[in-house]
Parts: C-alpha cells; structure tokens; sequence
C-alpha cells in the first residue's frame, strides 16, 4: 500500500465560481501488477495525475458552502464528498490495476483572494458582514 497526497491546497473554482484551495491524501494500492507495470509507463506518476484531476472534478461538482443548507456542499457534507472522490479515484485508476482503499480531503478552504474579499467586507460592515452577506443581491 502507498499514500500519496495531491499538492498542498489545488486552486478550483467550485460549482458557483468561487476560488477554493483543496487537497486529498489517497491510500492505494496495485492489484494487477502486470496491468501496472505494462500497461503505465510510470504507475507512480499516473495515480499523481489521476488524484490532482479527481480532486479538481469533485471540487468543481459541487459549492463550497450553502448557508441556506439546501445543497451538497465540499464543507458541510463531508462523507458523501469523500465517497465521490473514491468513486472518481477507483473509476479513474481501475485501469491500471490500481485500487483505491482510503482517500479524504486534507484541506479545503476559500483561496487567498476570496478570504481577503470576506474579510475586508466584514472590516468594513464592522465585522458583522459573513460568506453569507456577499453572496446576497441588493433586492
């Protein structure tokens, strides 16, 4: 068996556009060697590929957050996420004769540009502006 982590904090735009920062770290391993072997060249470098665009999939799939809590969210549905990825991991890497036994998010957050946006927002409301209040329109 081998972990292998996707690199620290992906930058994805979720489902609604917003710039978000996530990784993964996977456990898997070789089940048909053969496949492996012959039918990758570097096997290693494959399940790296196959991780970063599974985590970029799932990230893009759904929003990060739903204040209204109507929608499957990266953050606040975080089993179902980790079942999605595993699916997408073990579709992705069958291929190869690799499986995958255990994978789950290691970070997830707003991207750097996103935070500032909140928080300057909330300095300037006086902290009492959240995520929430940004995404509201004038009506």
């Amino acid at each position: 068996m081998r972990t292998t982590s996707s690199p620290n904090g992906s930058k994805v735009d979720d489902l609604r556009g917003n710039a978000i920062e996530i990784a993964a770290q996977v456990v898997w391993r070789v089940t048909d060697t053969a496949q492996a072997l012959f039918d990758i060249d570097d096997y290693r470098a494959f399940v790296i590929v196959q991780i970063e665009a599974a985590v970029r999939t799932i990230g893009s799939r759904h929003p990060y957050d739903d204040f209204e809590h109507q929608e499957v969210t990266l953050r606040g549905n975080h089993d179902q996420i980790g079942g999605e990825l595993r699916e997408e991991l073990i579709a992705r890497l069958r291929m190869a004769g690799i499986t995958v036994d255990e994978c789950g998010f290691t970070h997830l957050a707003y991207a750097s540009e996103i935070a500032g946006a909140i928080n300057a927002a909330a300095a300037g409301a006086g902290g009492r502006c959240s995520a929430h209040d940004l995404g509201r329109r004038p009506g």
